[in-house]
Protein backbone atom coordinates (compact mmCIF):
# COMPACT_ATOMS: atom_id res chain seq x y z
CA UNK A 1 0.00 0.00 0.00
CA UNK A 2 1.61 3.28 -0.77
CA UNK A 3 1.94 5.91 1.70
CA UNK A 4 2.85 9.63 1.89
CA UNK A 5 6.25 10.47 3.05
CA UNK A 6 7.94 13.43 4.32
CA UNK A 7 11.77 14.28 5.24
CA UNK A 8 12.43 17.64 7.20
CA UNK A 9 16.14 18.81 7.05
CA UNK A 10 16.01 20.77 10.47
CA UNK A 11 18.67 23.59 11.44
CA UNK A 12 19.69 26.75 12.29
CA UNK A 13 18.79 30.08 10.45
CA UNK A 14 19.55 29.38 6.66
CA UNK A 15 20.22 32.60 4.94
CA UNK A 16 17.06 33.75 2.46
CA UNK A 17 19.20 33.96 -0.52
CA UNK A 18 20.09 30.09 -0.77
CA UNK A 19 16.81 28.73 -0.03
CA UNK A 20 15.03 28.78 -3.75
CA UNK A 21 18.24 27.26 -5.22
CA UNK A 22 18.21 24.45 -2.29
CA UNK A 23 14.80 23.52 -2.93
CA UNK A 24 15.00 23.22 -6.62
CA UNK A 25 18.35 21.44 -6.00
CA UNK A 26 16.50 19.11 -3.66
CA UNK A 27 13.13 18.89 -5.71
CA UNK A 28 15.21 17.53 -8.84
CA UNK A 29 18.07 15.11 -7.19
CA UNK A 30 14.76 13.26 -5.06
CA UNK A 31 13.03 12.93 -8.50
CA UNK A 32 16.52 11.58 -9.87
CA UNK A 33 16.91 9.37 -7.43
CA UNK A 34 12.95 7.67 -6.94
CA UNK A 35 12.95 7.41 -11.35
CA UNK A 36 16.31 5.54 -11.02
CA UNK A 37 15.08 3.26 -8.40
CA UNK A 38 11.76 2.57 -10.37
CA UNK A 39 9.59 4.05 -7.39
CA UNK A 40 6.69 5.48 -8.34
CA UNK A 41 4.50 8.12 -6.55
CA UNK A 42 1.71 10.76 -7.16
CA UNK A 43 3.28 13.94 -6.53
CA UNK A 44 6.33 15.15 -5.24
CA UNK A 45 6.94 18.55 -3.64
CA UNK A 46 9.75 20.75 -1.89
CA UNK A 47 9.04 23.29 1.16
CA UNK A 48 11.43 25.87 3.11
CA UNK A 49 11.40 28.16 5.98
CA UNK A 50 14.97 29.54 7.48
CA UNK A 51 14.76 26.70 9.82
CA UNK A 52 13.92 23.74 7.55
CA UNK A 53 14.02 22.23 4.36
CA UNK A 54 11.76 19.44 4.01
CA UNK A 55 10.58 17.03 1.04
CA UNK A 56 6.94 15.70 1.46
CA UNK A 57 6.24 13.18 -1.43
CA UNK A 58 2.03 11.97 -2.01
CA UNK A 59 1.44 8.17 -2.23
CA UNK A 60 4.55 6.95 -2.12
CA UNK A 61 5.41 3.60 -3.56
CA UNK A 62 6.85 0.97 -0.96
CA UNK A 63 8.88 -1.11 -3.14
CA UNK A 64 10.25 -0.19 -6.51
CA UNK A 65 9.21 -1.87 -10.02
CA UNK A 66 10.81 -4.91 -11.66
CA UNK A 67 13.25 -4.23 -13.97
CA UNK A 68 12.93 -7.03 -16.63
CA UNK A 69 16.07 -6.51 -19.45
CA UNK A 70 16.92 -8.67 -22.84
CA UNK A 71 20.35 -9.24 -22.90
CA UNK A 72 21.68 -9.78 -26.04
CA UNK A 73 24.44 -12.63 -26.17
CA UNK A 74 26.24 -14.15 -29.16
CA UNK A 75 24.68 -16.26 -32.22
CA UNK A 76 22.94 -19.29 -31.93
CA UNK A 77 25.65 -20.64 -34.21
CA UNK A 78 28.35 -19.51 -31.66
CA UNK A 79 25.82 -20.32 -28.56
CA UNK A 80 25.27 -24.11 -29.50
CA UNK A 81 26.98 -26.71 -30.89
CA UNK A 82 26.09 -29.76 -33.55
CA UNK A 83 23.72 -31.32 -30.82
CA UNK A 84 22.37 -28.56 -29.35
CA UNK A 85 24.24 -28.12 -26.24
CA UNK A 86 25.37 -24.49 -24.76
CA UNK A 87 28.86 -24.31 -25.88
CA UNK A 88 30.91 -22.16 -23.55
CA UNK A 89 30.13 -19.48 -25.17
CA UNK A 90 26.63 -19.52 -24.37
CA UNK A 91 28.03 -20.40 -20.75
CA UNK A 92 29.97 -17.87 -19.88
CA UNK A 93 27.43 -15.08 -21.71
CA UNK A 94 24.46 -17.14 -19.08
CA UNK A 95 26.50 -16.95 -16.42
CA UNK A 96 27.85 -13.22 -16.51
CA UNK A 97 24.05 -12.47 -16.59
CA UNK A 98 23.43 -14.51 -13.76
CA UNK A 99 21.13 -16.96 -15.48
CA UNK A 100 21.06 -21.05 -16.34
CA UNK A 101 22.16 -21.60 -19.70
CA UNK A 102 18.93 -23.21 -20.09
CA UNK A 103 17.11 -20.18 -19.67
CA UNK A 104 18.25 -18.24 -22.71
CA UNK A 105 15.98 -17.78 -25.89
CA UNK A 106 16.78 -17.77 -29.25
CA UNK A 107 15.42 -14.47 -30.91
CA UNK A 108 15.64 -13.44 -34.58
CA UNK A 109 16.95 -10.19 -35.26
CA UNK A 110 18.15 -8.11 -38.85
CA UNK A 111 21.35 -9.58 -38.36
CA UNK A 112 20.32 -13.25 -37.52
CA UNK A 113 19.67 -15.34 -34.35
CA UNK A 114 21.29 -14.75 -30.98
CA UNK A 115 20.33 -16.21 -27.98
CA UNK A 116 18.88 -13.67 -25.40
CA UNK A 117 19.03 -13.60 -21.49
CA UNK A 118 16.06 -12.60 -19.93
CA UNK A 119 16.92 -10.64 -16.63
CA UNK A 120 15.00 -9.36 -14.01
CA UNK A 121 16.40 -6.99 -11.36
CA UNK A 122 14.06 -6.71 -8.28
CA UNK A 123 12.50 -3.26 -7.07
CA UNK A 124 14.04 -2.29 -3.51
CA UNK A 125 11.92 -1.24 -0.37
CA UNK A 126 12.58 2.32 0.64
CA UNK A 127 13.28 0.76 4.37
CA UNK A 128 16.81 -0.43 3.04
CA UNK A 129 16.68 2.22 0.21
CA UNK A 130 16.62 4.99 2.05
CA UNK A 131 18.76 4.49 5.04
CA UNK A 132 21.40 4.59 2.47
CA UNK A 133 20.26 7.42 0.17
CA UNK A 134 18.78 10.16 2.19
CA UNK A 135 21.96 11.14 3.85
CA UNK A 136 23.51 11.38 0.41
CA UNK A 137 21.03 13.15 -1.13
CA UNK A 138 21.22 15.99 1.98
CA UNK A 139 24.93 16.04 1.92
CA UNK A 140 24.79 16.32 -1.86
CA UNK A 141 23.08 19.48 -1.63
CA UNK A 142 24.92 22.62 -3.09
CA UNK A 143 25.19 25.69 -0.88
CA UNK A 144 27.58 28.71 -2.39
CA UNK A 145 28.75 28.90 1.49
CA UNK A 146 28.98 25.60 3.46
CA UNK A 147 29.99 25.26 7.11
CA UNK A 148 31.57 22.99 9.33
CA UNK A 149 30.54 22.86 13.19
CA UNK A 150 31.76 21.40 16.25
CA UNK A 151 33.41 18.43 15.54
CA UNK A 152 31.81 17.23 12.65
CA UNK A 153 33.13 16.79 9.14
CA UNK A 154 30.40 17.08 7.02
CA UNK A 155 29.72 20.41 5.61
CA UNK A 156 26.12 21.53 5.16
CA UNK A 157 24.49 25.31 4.84
CA UNK A 158 23.96 25.49 8.84
CA UNK A 159 24.35 23.05 11.93
CA UNK A 160 21.82 20.27 11.34
CA UNK A 161 19.87 19.62 14.31
CA UNK A 162 16.84 17.62 13.86
CA UNK A 163 15.54 14.95 11.45
CA UNK A 164 12.22 14.32 11.02
CA UNK A 165 11.73 11.14 8.34
CA UNK A 166 8.28 9.24 7.97
CA UNK A 167 6.61 6.58 5.68
CA UNK A 168 3.20 7.00 6.78
CA UNK A 169 3.38 6.70 10.78
CA UNK A 170 6.18 4.73 10.61
CA UNK A 171 9.67 6.39 11.54
CA UNK A 172 12.47 5.57 8.47
CA UNK A 173 15.71 5.53 10.01
CA UNK A 174 18.70 7.67 8.94
CA UNK A 175 21.30 9.33 10.71
CA UNK A 176 23.39 12.18 9.46
CA UNK A 177 26.59 12.53 12.71
CA UNK A 178 25.19 11.25 15.06
CA UNK A 179 21.91 13.17 14.37
CA UNK A 180 19.61 10.49 14.28
CA UNK A 181 15.54 10.73 12.60
CA UNK A 182 12.60 10.52 14.42
CA UNK A 183 9.02 12.22 13.90
CA UNK A 184 10.00 15.04 16.58
CA UNK A 185 10.16 18.63 14.67
CA UNK A 186 10.53 21.99 16.53
CA UNK A 187 7.66 24.64 16.13
CA UNK A 188 8.10 28.56 16.06
CA UNK A 189 10.33 29.69 17.87
CA UNK A 190 8.97 31.77 19.40
CA UNK A 191 5.37 31.23 19.13
CA UNK A 192 5.82 27.67 18.98
CA UNK A 193 6.76 24.80 21.20
CA UNK A 194 9.61 22.79 21.23
CA UNK A 195 9.74 18.53 20.84
CA UNK A 196 6.53 18.36 18.53
CA UNK A 197 5.86 14.86 17.83
CA UNK A 198 4.17 14.57 14.26
CA UNK A 199 1.67 11.53 14.02
CA UNK A 200 1.67 11.16 10.54
CA UNK A 201 3.27 12.55 7.00
CA UNK A 202 -0.62 13.25 6.47
CA UNK A 203 -0.44 15.24 9.69
CA UNK A 204 2.87 17.02 9.09
CA UNK A 205 1.25 20.46 7.70
CA UNK A 206 -1.84 20.66 10.17
CA UNK A 207 0.29 19.57 13.19
CA UNK A 208 2.66 22.49 12.14
CA UNK A 209 0.43 24.89 11.36
CA UNK A 210 -1.04 24.29 14.91
CA UNK A 211 2.75 25.88 15.90
CA UNK A 212 2.70 28.21 13.79
CA UNK A 213 5.01 27.63 10.84
CA UNK A 214 3.35 27.57 7.49
CA UNK A 215 5.87 25.75 5.58
CA UNK A 216 4.38 25.86 2.39
CA UNK A 217 6.70 29.01 1.17
CA UNK A 218 4.26 30.00 -1.59
CA UNK A 219 1.19 30.50 0.90
CA UNK A 220 3.72 32.33 2.91
CA UNK A 221 4.19 34.59 0.24
CA UNK A 222 0.48 35.34 -0.29
CA UNK A 223 0.05 35.98 2.89
CA UNK A 224 2.79 38.65 3.16
CA UNK A 225 1.63 40.27 -0.28
CA UNK A 226 -1.63 40.40 1.24
CA UNK A 227 -1.09 41.44 4.89
CA UNK A 228 1.36 44.37 3.37
CA UNK A 229 -1.41 45.27 0.62
CA UNK A 230 -3.97 45.64 3.63
CA UNK A 231 -1.69 47.37 6.09
CA UNK A 232 -0.56 50.03 2.69
CA UNK A 233 -4.10 50.60 2.12
CA UNK A 234 -5.47 50.87 5.58
CA UNK A 235 -2.38 53.64 5.63
CA UNK A 236 -3.73 55.76 2.55
CA UNK A 237 -0.92 53.96 0.80
CA UNK A 238 0.16 52.26 -2.23
CA UNK A 239 3.19 49.50 -1.78
CA UNK A 240 5.80 49.43 -5.28
CA UNK A 241 5.94 45.38 -6.01
CA UNK A 242 10.02 44.34 -5.81
CA UNK A 243 9.66 40.45 -6.20
CA UNK A 244 13.44 40.00 -4.66
CA UNK A 245 12.18 41.91 -1.61
CA UNK A 246 9.47 39.86 -1.11
CA UNK A 247 11.20 37.01 -1.82
CA UNK A 248 13.72 37.42 0.92
CA UNK A 249 11.48 38.65 3.60
CA UNK A 250 9.30 35.56 2.49
CA UNK A 251 12.29 33.09 3.78
CA UNK A 252 13.21 34.99 6.55
CA UNK A 253 10.12 33.75 8.65
CA UNK A 254 8.05 31.16 8.98
CA UNK A 255 4.45 32.86 10.32
CA UNK A 256 3.94 36.12 8.80
CA UNK A 257 2.79 39.25 10.69
CA UNK A 258 3.00 42.40 8.67
CA UNK A 259 3.15 45.83 10.68
CA UNK A 260 2.86 49.69 10.07
CA UNK A 261 6.01 51.47 11.85
CA UNK A 262 5.60 55.18 12.01
CA UNK A 263 7.29 58.06 13.49
CA UNK A 264 6.16 60.31 15.71
CA UNK A 265 5.89 64.39 14.49
CA UNK A 266 8.40 65.41 16.85
CA UNK A 267 11.02 63.25 15.07
CA UNK A 268 9.80 65.01 12.03
CA UNK A 269 10.62 68.45 12.66
CA UNK A 270 13.36 70.36 11.62
CA UNK A 271 15.30 72.29 14.28
CA UNK A 272 15.72 75.81 13.87
CA UNK A 273 17.07 78.68 16.11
Amino acid sequence: MNRDFVLEIGTEEIPARFMSGALQELEIKAKKILEKERINYKSLDVYGTPRRLSLYIEELQEVGDTLVEEKKGPSTKAAFDQNGCPTQAAKGFAKGQKVDSQDLVIKDTPTGEYVFAIVKKEGTNIRELFPKILPELILSLDFPKPMRWGYVDIKFIRPIRWLLCLYGDEIIDIEIEEVKSGRVTNGHRFLGKENVSIKSAKSYFAQLDEEFVIINQNKRRELVWSQILQIAADAGGKVVPDDDLLEEVNFLLEYPTALCGVFADSYLKLPFG
